[in-house]
């Protein structure tokens, strides 16, 4: 029978040691403080089978001393640290994990665990009771169980890894497709400029003989047409940057269809550190998740504000949205309690990583429920 009172002993050692992970984990590797407790009860699990492993071969070779057995439980604990981190988990500190991920992780796992440690404590407390043949399947077991722990928490890691790099690579297939149709509208524009040219004198002749006719009203027609096929090859606004001008000539409309305010004050003239595709992953983000804030129903004010331009040698930008939702700081940025149904924070994330490739800086601000973010990047960067 089963020591209850040891395995309750056992249970409360390895709940502790799981919180000395996770303070360790918060403290030195600065992760998110979900992500640093999956690390936790990984690397207590791994000490726990080593402790198994270690111990059962011990008693098998008649040998207790309990130096030696956390001595070589050390060892085996730190070299298997080292393999596993080399090969499966790849610490980030940007790295998150959602609630979602922890119950399909570490519910299956704490699981395999547990029927480890309950296997554990029956053989420890019934060691002389258990003959030799019947020894060695039990210990199997409480190895299988143990590795079956593992083998979960590696295989869940693996795989959000790569569910992590699908939805960026998903992202940034889009931000090629919407580069591409900006291309092809600011190409189609090109030829409607170039048309009108050609034709201009067609215009002219036209007109000058509709005035000798002295038809009034059809000059005044035909002059309408041809402003209105004049606006069409216009941007929706002039920030000095062509494929920024092309993007917001495409999303302006579908703001005021959603009755969202947009106000731009930005100049790009003479800051063109950016690429087309910077260009679209930084505006193109940032808009995005402004428009996504306010569309909350329980806003009564739905504006976005785009601003800023050459400073002292750097390019400010500034936008600004209100926002309903609670938002809560990690690692200097923003994640959104807000239900969604498609992946989020990978927009501020490639937003700071271009920033921060032409080595500027990127803030944040909370103040009155108006989200506010501001880069600063140098002109020669």
């Amino acid at each position: 029978m089963t020591d209850t009172s040891g395995l309750m002993m056992t249970l409360v050692r390895y709940i502790l040691f799981a919180l000395v992970y996770t303070g360790w984990s918060l403290l030195f590797l600065h992760v998110h403080p979900r992500y640093a407790l999956y690390l936790s009860v990984f690397f207590t699990i791994l000490m726990g089978v080593w402790f198994s492993i270690v111990q059962i071969m011990l008693s098998l070779l008649h040998i207790q001393n309990q130096v030696l057995l956390i001595l070589l439980t050390g060892i085996c604990r730190i070299l298997s640290i080292l393999i596993i981190k080399r090969f499966w988990i790849q610490v980030d500190a940007g790295r998150t994990i959602t609630l979602h991920e922890m119950a399909l992780s570490l519910f299956p796992a704490a699981t395999c665990f547990l029927a480890n440690l309950t296997l554990f404590e029956y053989m420890s407390g019934h060691y002389g009771d258990i003959s030799p043949a019947s020894y060695l399947p039990v210990a199997l077991l409480v190895l299988i169980f143990g590795f079956s722990a593992l083998i979960v928490l590696i295989h869940s890691e693996s795989y959000f890894q790569m569910s992590a790099l699908k939805r960026e690579r998903e992202m940034a297939q889009q931000q090629l497709e919407e580069q591409y149709q900006l291309f092809l509208r600011e190409q189609e524009a090109n030829e409607q400029v170039r048309a009108l040219r050609h034709d201009i004198q067609n215009h002219l002749h036209t007109i000058e003989k509709m005035a000798a006719s002295n038809d009034a009203a059809t000059i005044r027609q035909y002059v309408e047409n041809l402003q209105e096929a004049a606006s069409q090859t216009e941007s929706a606004s002039i920030t000095g940057n062509t494929t920024l001008d092309a993007l917001l000539s495409a999303k302006i409309p579908v703001y005021a269809r959603q009755g969202i305010r947009f106000q731009n004050y930005l100049s790009m003239k003479n800051a063109d550190m950016f690429s087309s595709m910077e260009i679209c992953t930084l505006f193109g983000n940032a808009l995005d998740n402004a428009a996504e804030a306010v569309r909350q129903d329980s806003l009564t004010e739905r504006y976005i504000h785009l601003s800023g331009g050459i400073i002292h040698d750097h390019l400010v930008v500034k936008i600004a949205n209100p926002y309903a939702h609670t938002l809560y700081p990690v690692h200097s940025r923003f994640e959104s309690t807000k239900r969604i149904d498609r992946p989020h924070g990978y927009g501020l994330i490639n937003i700071e990583k271009v920033i921060e490739a032409h080595q500027g800086t990127v803030s944040y601000n909370t103040d009155h429920q108006v989200f506010t973010m501001i880069w600063m990047v140098p002109l020669a960067g």
